[in-house]
């Protein structure tokens, strides 16, 4: 299934606090959470680095940030 950048951001407001979903394509990953979201590519790790500190501030434990993409 394929969604939008603008169906992706609509996406958000359903989300619970301390809750994300994460979509792809190919490397490129776009991580939602309830009031942000962030681009990053999966293969460099140095571009998890906002979105895991932003998780953790959340409560989410860091094996739960780990965005798979198969």
């Amino acid at each position: 299934m394929q969604v939008s950048k603008d169906e992706i951001g609509r996406l958000s407001k359903y989300l619970k606090p301390g809750w994300y979903m994460h979509f792809w394509q190919e490397q490129d990953v776009i991580a939602v959470f309830k009031d942000r979201k962030f681009e990053f590519n999966y293969d460099d790790k140095s571009t998890w680095k906002p979105v895991i500190e932003y998780g953790l501030s959340l409560g989410i434990p860091k094996e739960e940030l780990d965005f798979p993409i198969d």
